[in-house]
Order: structure tokens, then C-alpha cells, then sequence
């Protein structure tokens, strides 16, 4: 747990067959979505009906995730969009002194 602003923040990662879920608290609200490696590499994380496609990338000691595709996900169907209509992801990931 690590404390941002004046709220907690709590991560918990599962092992799934085929990636990752990652489930996160930010105070008293949960987060939760499943996260695997695409085809070509890239990282693609699955939050309610949008899959989230991630190039990963170093940047000092920092790791930036530059969004690069976006879907909507309907059961079995995945629809493309552009990523202006996409949710704004702006995430770099830095490790912390315990």
C-alpha cells in the first residue's frame, strides 16, 4: 500500500493462465482489469468494455505506456476506434525506495 494524496492506494496482482489481473483500490474504490501481451508485443489491458493497447517504453528510470490502439468489446466482437475516442490513459510506472 502507498499513500498518494491524501488517499491509499492498494495493488494486487493475480497470475492468470494467459496474463494478468491487476486489482487496485485508490481509497475506497476499487479498480479492477485484466492485462496480457498482444500478438505484436504490445501491452493490451481490458477495463469494463474497452481493450487499451500499450507500447512500452523506458524513459529515464521511469516506464511509459504510450497508447496505440483502442477497442470496444462486446462479448466476442471488438470494434476499433480511433484513439481520440478512446478513455485518456496517461501512465508511467517508477519504482519506489520501501
Amino acid at each position: 500500500m502507498r499513500a498518494c494524496g491524501n488517499e491509499s492506494v492498494e495493488l494486487r496482482i493475480v497470475k492468470l493462465n494467459a496474463g494478468e489481473r491487476w486489482e487496485r483500490a485508490f481509497g475506497k474504490t476499487p479498480m479492477a482489469t485484466r492485462q496480457w501481451s498482444s500478438a505484436d508485443g504490445l501491452l493490451v489491458e481490458r477495463f469494463r468494455g474497452w481493450d487499451l493497447t500499450f507500447l512500452l517504453h523506458a524513459q529515464g528510470d521511469a516506464l511509459v505506456y504510450s497508447p496505440k490502439r483502442a477497442h470496444l468489446v462486446f462479448g466476442p466482437l471488438r470494434l476499433r476506434l480511433p484513439l481520440a475516442l478512446a478513455p485518456k490513459v496517461n501512465a508511467t510506472e517508477t519504482g519506489i525506495d520501501p
